[in-house]
């Protein structure tokens, strides 16, 4: 048995004849072996079996934390079991409350022997590094995690990373755990920040780490001015990349969702890190070109902290415009999780900052989420005073656009709805169709969805049905969940109105979906249509 082999050419000369040779390694050794097998980390049942066999089951009960900060590393668990039996006394909480702290955690897992300390091993194979791999290994520190893609590494490097990173799988550094997604184990990730610490000069990390707030940042921007309507793709003073930074594009909305999809918790992680470091202008700009894609996803629940964060950014900056804005997504994203006292206060306060700063555009569109939420909690009379208000407000404004009123009249047609007052929802298609300009196929979609539902309430389904198939092929282009969701129910009602209950249950049954991947108190009432039309 040959442990611990540098490289291929490190055993070459060894290997003369005939023979049987295990043979052990960090890195690959390509074209060496006869048969090659790749070791993951030991998942957590395997390294409670480890601890078992060192300490007994009845000590190990209580292990579960300290195997999830060892992450599966048999070292660092042995390490943790030599150390326990030391001192049979201590619990093994006493130890993962040691590994807890990144700071410390490898000083946890150093044994003081060259052989069997986590941060020399990790250094062995840190040590066989070319210059740009080692770099990049260092900069992968810097990254908040969990992973990242040969883009973010270019970027995060000031250059291109591809072949460094190829490197750094080769050496068991990296993994490539999806394809072009590449990761390493937390206890390398903290050897990497300790690295960093020690061997990159801090001017560099800094520069560092801008760059790669800037490649998720003008990422976002790009993807929202190329496939959004909203207008979160241009801000008044813009930001502009740092040198280096090589932001990604997208053809087309799909594969920018799927980025996306594939990013949202890089993302998050990333946000959180710009706040940690003071970067306030980085929090709520990623924060604010993130928006349309948490409301498309219906993504709120994991969000709705982050939008607070950026909105204490903003405010720390002193832009109250800012403010204004990312108050009225918190509201939005509040009301999207059913929170409605919450979502209700925090769009009257921010009806009350755009009355500060002085923009009757702003208040136009607070007072449409003050109706939203009143009529989602039964104040209907109140919903429609409010809605027609802020229409009435904006029709004598000098900042009316046509994009506004057809809001507006949309908060307003959603209001008489709600209170059963269909004939005057109806009344409102003419003027929102006088509009001029381009249509948001998100508006387009809502408006019909409305139209729709004062149809059937007037007893006239078929008139309803070529409006829903309208609106799901625009909220197919830019719409949420919900959006798509309240659409299909409606469409279910419409057919079960038209005599047609088997097509009303097909409609009805991918709402309830929807409203169930999501976890909405709204899926019990389309249940019980599926559950009355048995």
């Amino acid at each position: 048995m040959l442990d611990n082999v540098r490289d291929a050419e490190h055993v070459r000369p060894l290997l003369t004849g005939p023979s049987f040779v295990l043979v052990t390694s960090r890195d690959r050794l390509s074209g060496l072996a006869r048969e090659d097998f790749a070791l993951d980390v030991l998942d957590a049942e395997e390294a409670r079996t480890l601890l078992v066999s060192r300490l007994g089951e009845e000590r190990v009960d209580a292990g579960d934390e300290l195997v999830a900060w060892c992450g599966g590393l048999p070292l660092a668990l042995a390490i943790v079991a030599a150390r326990a039996a030391e001192d049979p006394h201590l619990p093994l909480s006493a130890f993962a409350a040691e590994l807890a702290d990144e700071r410390t955690r490898l000083d946890s897992l150093d044994t003081g022997d060259a052989e069997t300390s986590v941060r020399t091993v990790f250094q062995w194979s840190y040590q066989q590094l070319s210059p740009r791999a080692a770099r990049m290994f260092r900069l992968v520190g810097v990254h908040p995690g969990p992973d990242l893609t040969i883009p973010a590494a270019t970027s995060l490097a000031g250059e291109p990373a591809e072949e460094a990173v190829r490197e750094l799988v080769r050496a068991n550094l990296l993994v490539e755990h999806t394809a072009g997604r590449f990761t390493c184990h937390d206890l390398l990730r903290v050897y990497a920040a300790d690295r960093a610490e020690a061997d990159e000069a801090e001017a560099s990390r800094a520069v560092a780490v801008e760059r790669m707030l800037d490649h998720y940042l003008h990422t976002l921007e790009e993807l929202n001015r190329a496939h959004y309507w909203d207008h979160r793709g241009v801000l008044e003073d813009p930001p502009v990349p740092s040198p280096g930074t090589t932001p990604e594009t997208f053809a087309r909305q799909d594969e920018a969702e799927v980025w996306f999809q594939a990013e949202r918790t890089v993302i998050s992680a990333v946000v959180a890190l710009a706040d940690e470091r003071g970067r306030d202008r980085h929090t709520w700009q990623l924060v604010w070109f993130v928006a349309d894609l948490v409301e498309r996803f219906g993504l709120w629940r994991e969000w709705i902290s982050l939008f607070e964060r950026a909105t204490r950014a903003a405010d720390r900056l002193g832009d109250q415009v800012q403010v204004a804005r990312l108050t009225f997504l918190r509201a939005a994203g509040h009301a999207r999780l059913s929170e409605l006292e919450r979502a209700l206060e925090l769009f009257e306060t921010t009806d009350l900052i755009w009355q500060e700063v002085g923009s009757v555009a702003g208040r136009v569109r607070a007072q449409a989420g003050v109706a939203w939420v009143l009529g989602e909690v039964g104040r209907t009379h109140e919903a429609i005073e409010v809605a027609r208000k802020s229409l009435d407000l904006l029709r004598g404004d000098e900042c009316r656009t046509p994009a506004r009123m057809r809001l507006a009249l949309h908060q307003l047609c959603g209001a008489l709805v709600l209170a059963g007052r269909f004939a005057e929802a109806l009344d409102l298609e003419a003027e929102w169709e006088a509009q001029d300009g381009p249509v948001n196929p998100h508006n387009v979609g809502h408006m019909q969805s409305e139209l729709a539902a004062a149809c059937i309430g007037l007893g006239r389904p078929a008139e309803a049905v070529p409006r829903l198939m309208a609106a799901l092929e625009a909220l197919g282009q830019m719409g949420t969940w919900v959006d798509m969701a309240y659409a299909e129910n409606l469409l279910g009602d419409a057919h079960h109105a038209l005599g047609d209950p088997a097509e009303a249950r097909a409609w009805w049954e991918k709402a309830a979906t929807r409203y169930a991947e999501h976890e909405s108190p709204e899926e019990a009432a389309v249940r019980a249509k599926l559950a009355g039309s048995n």
